[in-house]
């Protein structure tokens, strides 16, 4: 069996425990820093928070609609959350690591069973371009509403 896998990776400024506190948030940080452009619907089924959540996801990618139900897992709690189809053709983690000052290196990596076949060729030409291009996006957002919510959390209660 052929695999993809696409990986980016990108500097919070964040520190770690608040980056991944957004990251395991299914209901709330989450949804907050995926593209809507490709991801049209994030539902929670069970959990909602880190180990055990199942989430189905509704995207539109290359003018075509596809569907996908994930399990989360966390090897590492605190550093690697992982996403994976029920039948593994599709496995994406969130590895995060804290660097100097309070930032975070995030990467998204996912690895796709390719199809046989022509089908297969033209994945491999075209589903790294793709992904690549949704995850900068998602890293983007994700650096943005980090760095929100830890400014927000450095206001003083009183003035």
């Amino acid at each position: 069996m052929s695999y993809i896998t696409v990986s980016e990776s990108e500097i919070i400024h964040a520190p770690s425990d608040l980056v991944y506190r957004i990251l395991a948030d299914y209901h709330e940080g989450h949804q907050a820093i995926v593209p809507r452009k490709y991801f049209k619907e994030v539902t929670v089924t069970n959990g909602g928070f880190g180990e055990g959540t199942e989430i189905d996801l509704v995207m539109v990618i290359m003018g075509r609609t596809r569907y996908a139900s994930m399990r989360v897992s966390e090897p590492e709690p605190g550093s690697v959350i992982v996403e994976e189809t029920s039948d593994g053709t599709m496995r994406t983690v969130f590895t995060l690591e804290n660097l100097r000052d309070g930032l975070t290196r995030v990467t998204i990596s996912t690895k796709f069973t390719k199809s046989p076949g022509l089908k297969g060729w033209i994945e491999e030409r075209t589903i790294p371009g793709v992904c690549s291009k949704i995850y900068r996006e998602e890293l983007n957002n994700l650096n943005n509403y980090a760095k929100d919510r830890s400014a927000a959390s450095h206001i003083p209660l009183f003035a």
